[in-house]
């Protein structure tokens, strides 16, 4: 059995993500701070900016991918609707 989303819930769900996203940044970008005192500041930035950008980069991906599985169902829907 599967469950089929409808479009605002697809998008729902994806601006649900987004904003999980942006919470992982400000996390990210808060230890960065914290451990910037332990460590040279070059060396925090560096591991805290490349964690945090390898998960955005991982997120958006996904998100690309399903976006454009989205659009092709979409397309499907319309040709068969105008058929």
């Amino acid at each position: 059995m599967s469950i089929e989303l409808t479009a605002d819930a697809k998008l729902a769900i994806w601006e649900a993500q987004y904003v999980s996203l942006l919470s992982d940044l400000a996390a990210a970008k808060s230890e960065m701070s914290k451990s910037a005192g332990r460590d040279s500041w070059e060396t925090a930035y560096i591991r805290g900016a490349f964690a945090a950008y390898q998960r955005v980069y991982d997120d958006l991906l996904a998100l690309y991918h399903d976006f454009c599985g989205f659009r092709r169902l979409l397309g499907e829907q319309q040709t068969t609707v105008s058929e």
